[in-house]
């Protein structure tokens, strides 16, 4: 929590989301340590279901109800109350950061965990070693940086060409310009239009 408390210490308007990864393995691995707790097998499998449809809730309803439901499945009730407060000092003050309910309205674009972040970071660790002095460290980051800009500018600029089989040269310029869901509604109307014929005739005066 000392890294979360930094946090909110340098960058007090900012919005502190968890890992939904993270969060269903260390609430996995405190119900397992039988050194903290007596579980039963059948208790730690329920528990670690009902833990991660938890932090999976829509609602605050939904949230509450399976919160209740894992201190019912909890027979002991000196181990009930552990948890209870393990939980509650630990989790249900913070559900803000962790719950898919209580951060829905925070735009992550459907990403709620940092799989993408450990994915770069394990790409710049092959590229800087802890050998290396610190204006080593330096260069190699630079040189890392230049590479991903340049593949990244590479993946916008570089053209593509998107083939439709059975339409005529209207609609595949059209595919080429929209994207797939667009181009979908288009040639529905498209098709429609073009099963009728129309005729041009003068008025007559």
């Amino acid at each position: 929590m000392s890294e979360i408390t930094t946090l909110h210490e340098q960058f007090p308007g900012a919005r502190i989301l968890l890992c939904e990864w993270h969060v269903k393995t260390y609430l996995s691995k405190e119900i397992c340590d039988r050194s903290k707790y007596e579980f039963s097998a059948f208790e730690r499998s329920e528990l670690e279901t009902l833990t991660s449809i938890l932090v999976d809730a829509s609602s605050e309803s939904t949230y509450d109800l399976f919160k209740k439901e894992i201190y019912a499945t909890i027979q002991s009730p000196p181990c009930r109350e552990k948890w209870k407060s393990y939980f509650d000092s630990n989790w249900d003050n913070c559900r803000d950061m962790w719950a898919k309910f209580a951060r829905a309205n925070v735009p992550h674009l459907g990403n709620t965990t940092n799989n993408r972040l450990e994915s770069s970071w394990a790409k710049l660790k092959r590229e800087v070693k802890r050998h290396m002095h610190v204006d080593e460290c330096i260069v190699a980051i630079m040189h890392f940086q230049r590479r991903v800009e340049r593949d990244s500018n590479r993946k916008l600029e570089e053209i593509s060409v998107v083939t439709v089989i059975g339409v005529d040269k209207e609609l595949q310029s059209l595919a080429q310009t929209v994207s797939k869901f667009a181009f979908d509604l288009v040639r529905e109307q498209y098709d429609a239009a073009m099963k009728y014929s129309y005729k041009q005739g003068r008025n007559q005066g």
